[in-house]
């Protein structure tokens, strides 16, 4: 049950369906999450939580927690917010959010009916008190390290079909919009009450779900040092990709291809100078490149290569790529070093 209002009680009287069942409902959202995610191909970098009323309060609790706030790209709260001093931000910087609410919503209000502009008190039912929608927006900005309090307006070439909407349905606003990373919190009021189901809400919920943020991007500094090799008896080689880019385009490609190593502090050139490697994309795979297999009892790292990786089955690859998840020494799991083998965002 998603409503917002009814009458409190204790744990032990709570019915097994209302909303304070007292369960760990964080616990259930990961088992479910837990047995899709082995049951079926999922995007692991486009995993949203949505919610409306109660629902849309639980997905900023999900935000929020320990155990599952890394393991969303976004939530988005429809007619939502927390109870009066339980706003906190996201738990992890790079949680996207949109937020939906009722300019006369009386059940959860988003704007201040109280001598407190961040405090709000619900008229429906026995008096709740919320966090105005302009606390959380201030308290999400903050928390994904932006300037300012999510009072940007939207921009004109990133605003998810909501520009093109009469302005007395969607009022909103956005922070975060100096991120090169795309992450962004918008807030939109709309002018009516406590509802959950509108198009003028879900396109633009929609839009802004699949708007993946784009890649960082691809920067080399000409002094910036990696590991050319190192030896058996641990002599590191080291130089830097003003040294690289002097190479004919033979031996830039075959450093870059073949110089993978890492010490735990230095790393190759495809990771340091990925200009000259041509290694800037998100989804650039090099055969040579090592992963974390294992570490054997007595501490010795098990490394295998991308193109190892390649020639097992179809099946096997994919319980590799989604059970190995161990870094080491700057290696990483499958999933980092292999994203076309392992199909990371659609890479293939």
């Amino acid at each position: 049950n998603n409503s917002a209002g009814g009458g409190g009680c204790a744990c032990g009287e709570a019915a097994n369906c209302w909303w304070t069942t007292c369960l760990d409902s964080i616990a259930q959202t990961l088992a479910i999450l837990d047995e899709v995610e082995e049951r079926l191909c999922v995007d692991l970098d486009q995993v949203w939580a949505v919610g409306c009323s109660n629902g849309g309060m639980f997905t900023l609790d999900l935000a929020a927690d320990e155990r599952s706030a890394a393991r969303f790209a976004g939530i988005v709260p429809v007619v939502g917010l927390p109870h009066y001093g339980f706003s906190t931000g996201p738990l992890v910087e790079g949680i996207r959010m949109m937020g939906m609410w009722g300019s006369r919503d009386t059940s959860v209000p988003p704007i201040s009916n109280t001598d407190n502009p961040d405090k709000t008190l619900d008229t429906s039912y026995n008096g709740w008190y919320y966090t105005s929608a302009d606390k959380v927006m201030d308290d999400w900005t903050s928390g994904n390290g932006c300037r300012g309090t999510g009072q940007d307006p939207l921009d004109t070439t990133m605003n998810w079909g909501i520009g093109v909407m009469d302005n007395n349905t969607l009022r909103c606003t956005m922070g975060c919009s100096e991120r090169a990373d795309g992450v962004r919190v918008v807030g939109c009021i709309f002018n009516s009450g406590h509802i959950c189901f509108q198009d003028y809400m879900w396109e633009p919920i929609f839009n802004f779900m699949l708007d993946k943020p784009p890649p960082p991007p691809c920067t080399e500094n000409k002094d910036d040092t990696f590991l050319l090799k190192k030896t058996k008896e641990g002599k590191l080689s080291i130089r830097k990709c003003s040294w690289l880019a002097s190479k004919s385009k033979k031996g830039k490609k075959r450093i870059c291809r073949d110089s993978v190593d890492h010490d735990g502090v230095l790393a190759p050139a495809q990771e340091v100078c990925q200009i000259t490697c041509d290694s800037c994309d998100t989804c650039y795979q090099n055969g040579q490149t090592k992963f974390v297999r294992r570490v054997s009892s007595n501490g010795t790292l098990i490394l295998k290569r991308c193109a190892w990786l390649w020639k097992r089955t179809n099946s096997n690859k994919e319980k590799l790529c989604e059970n190995l998840t161990k870094s080491h020494g700057g290696y990483g799991p499958p999933r980092d070093a292999c994203p076309v083998t392992c199909k990371v965002g659609g890479c293939v």
